[in-house]
């Protein structure tokens, strides 16, 4: 009796292995249909009367989102022989764009997206994007103002100039 339930279950698991299979190889050609590689050549895409791609219709839209790479403790990015690169500021809330001032000041935006509805099917992919893009920052959508008093490339004033804001995105 127990070797036919053993002889069932290893049938079961047989007939389900196939199945499994054919839904993987499914599932990676919908992930690969999406590909495209015949874009066209880029030269031909500027100036004034650039060649555009024709517009492609997806079921689920590519999204590109650039990892979040942070300094570490010992490291810099590296400089041309001759220069230095300091960290102006740090702990920045997903800081959007810089301006620097006539004085030397610079205003930074932080901006942590609009509240804006989402669709439920749109929702998981937004949440996920945000979190890779490290988009979720609670204390932004301000501009901070950064001063260097003694000229060695790190803000000794970090004072926030703008409160409050929807969103912020640049400066002007």
């Amino acid at each position: 009796m127990e070797h036919d339930h053993d002889a069932r279950l290893k049938n079961a698991r047989s007939t389900k292995l196939p199945r499994l299979a054919a839904l993987l190889v499914a599932v990676a050609g919908l992930g690969l249909a999406g590909c495209d590689d015949h874009a066209g050549d880029p030269k031909m895409q500027i100036g004034a009367n650039p060649v555009l791609p024709a517009l492609q219709q997806y079921l689920m839209p590519p999204m590109r989102i650039a990892k979040v790479v942070g300094w570490g403790s010992d490291e810099t990015p590296a400089a041309a022989q001759g220069l230095q690169i300091h960290a102006l500021a740090t702990d920045l809330q997903h800081p959007r764009s810089l301006y620097v001032l006539p004085n030397g000041d610079v205003l930074v935006v932080e901006s942590n997206g609009p509240k804006a509805p989402i669709l439920p099917a749109q929702g998981h992919r937004y949440r996920l994007g945000t979190v890779i893009a490290g988009a979720k920052a609670k204390d932004a959508n301000r501009i901070t103002l950064l001063r260097d008093i003694d000229g060695n490339g790190v803000a000794k004033v970090r004072t926030v100039f703008l409160d409050h804001l929807n969103s912020p995105f640049g400066v002007r």
